[in-house]
């Protein structure tokens, strides 16, 4: 019951870090903007909280809306004003660390479904893992802002982005057991 939530917040979190932004002169365009994954994220948890129960997990389906809330405002922003800006990258970051808060609190709750159920090494595991990826996810957002400073955005951008497409695989990863249940 709860593997077919669990497949939509992995294929979110997937879609959510698949978005290319592509300047072309004046205009910013993104191919799969953010907001698609995001959406798919939002109704993955809302299936959660109705289908299986998980009462805790309704603070979770109004962060994923504000996510939603927030990568269509950057993603209209982006439109006018491109990627490429000290400030559009500033946003970026502020909107990685909402993005950090929400996939935390999913891991926290996913640990408390697993002690629900008697499942206290899998939790264990969780949690052990749930720190490393914070850690890491929080050390690519001080890659992110390394990559504002002008002479240094060249070298590091795309490593950046790549890194942070592949976190959220690890994360994926992770909560991947739910989607089988």
């Amino acid at each position: 019951m709860i593997g077919s939530g669990y497949k939509k917040i992995i294929w979110g979190i997937l879609l959510s870090g698949l978005h290319i932004n592509i300047d072309v002169g004046i205009v910013a365009l993104q191919i799969l903007p953010s907001t698609i994954g995001y959406i798919v994220l939002y109704l993955g948890v809302k299936e959660l909280c109705e289908k299986a129960g998980m009462e805790y997990m309704e603070k979770l389906k109004r962060d994923a809306m504000r996510l939603i809330i927030l990568s269509a405002a950057l993603w209209v922003y982006g439109c006018f004003f491109g990627y490429n800006l000290a400030i559009s990258k500033g946003i970026c970051i502020c909107f990685y660390l909402i993005e950090l808060l929400f996939y935390g609190d999913l891991l926290n709750k996913t640990v408390k479904y697993y002690k629900e159920n008697g499942r206290e090494n899998e939790a264990a595991r969780l949690r052990k893992n749930r720190m490393t990826f914070i850690k890491a996810f929080m050390a690519l957002l001080v890659l992110h802002l390394v990559g504002m400073i002008p002479a240094a955005a060249l070298y590091v951008e795309y490593a950046c982005l790549t890194l942070m497409f592949m976190a959220k695989v690890w994360l994926t990863i992770m909560i991947q057991k739910l989607s089988w249940e």
